[in-house]
């Protein structure tokens, strides 16, 4: 992950052993918890959990698109996004 202030890249130098594999419970800035999984190198599902409000910008691999979501009263509309192949 590059995490820059409320941006998070997701993916930006993944090694060629790790094709495929997971993560959980990875705190990043913009006070959020990230679980991801991806397959052939590219995001099959991933659910972002934010502990308070606020905007983070999930930036995908080149070829990926992240369905956005955002903050509405101090709740988040969805809580779990899928990344789609581009």
């Amino acid at each position: 992950m590059d995490d820059r202030s409320h941006e998070i890249e997701l993916l930006p130098a993944l090694p060629a052993q790790w094709q495929d594999g997971s993560i959980e419970g990875l705190h990043v800035r913009g006070d959020a918890v990230l679980e991801m999984r991806w397959k052939a190198g590219k995001i099959v599902s991933l659910k972002v959990d934010p502990q308070s409000d606020g905007a983070i910008r999930l930036i995908p691999p080149p070829g990926q698109a992240v369905l956005a979501s955002s903050p509405r009263q101090g709740d988040w509309q969805a809580r779990e996004k899928t990344v789609q192949s581009a």
